[in-house]
């Protein structure tokens, strides 16, 4: 039976009590254990290599929720008006937008070579970063400023930005 205010590991099962979830795990078993990615007992047991695959995959996931997460405010401020006027602050969004995208890429990568996806997971990934792109893209359309800046971010930027976008459209 789980003390009253337990919590169970989502990948084994196992159960432990909120208050050593909250005081007396370390940061980082806390961090592993809140992602999914295990308990101290179930981490103990994972080899080294799955533990590498499970936290590259979790990052992937992590960046692309952020640039979903953002894509969303941006939609959310551009259907309520003009709010993003400032040239600077819509220089801001879209060089930051497309930063994230750029490290999401750039994981993707990484895990491809290590072999810590499949190739499933790699076009569901892909997918998703390109539906993100496809909707900063739209929300760009409706909001002037942004449309300067995304103009002025893809003339003087990455070649590999303009592919993501071309690839997304």
């Amino acid at each position: 039976m789980i003390p009253m205010g337990g919590v169970y590991c989502r990948k084994c099962g196992e159960p432990w009590d909120f208050y050593y979830v909250t005081h007396e795990m370390s940061p980082a078993e806390r961090s592993e254990f809140v992602k999914g990615l295990g308990c101290p007992k179930c981490r103990a047991r994972t080899p080294p290599a799955e533990i590498e695959k499970e936290k590259a995959l979790a990052s992937i996931i992590e960046i692309l929720g952020e640039i979903e997460q953002m894509v969303k405010r941006l939609e959310t401020l551009v259907s309520n008006g003009p709010v993003i006027s400032l040239p600077e602050g819509a220089n801001r969004a879209v060089e930051h937008f497309f930063y994230s995208c750029q490290v999401a890429e750039e994981r993707i990568k990484t895990a491809v070579k290590k072999n810590y996806v499949t190739s499933i997971q790699v076009t569901a990934l892909n997918n998703e970063l390109h539906e993100n792109v496809r909707k900063m893209i739209r929300a760009t359309t409706r909001s002037p400023p942004l449309a300067r800046a995304m103009q002025a971010f893809l003339e003087t930027n990455d070649p590999v930005i303009r592919d993501l976008i071309s690839q997304s459209s």
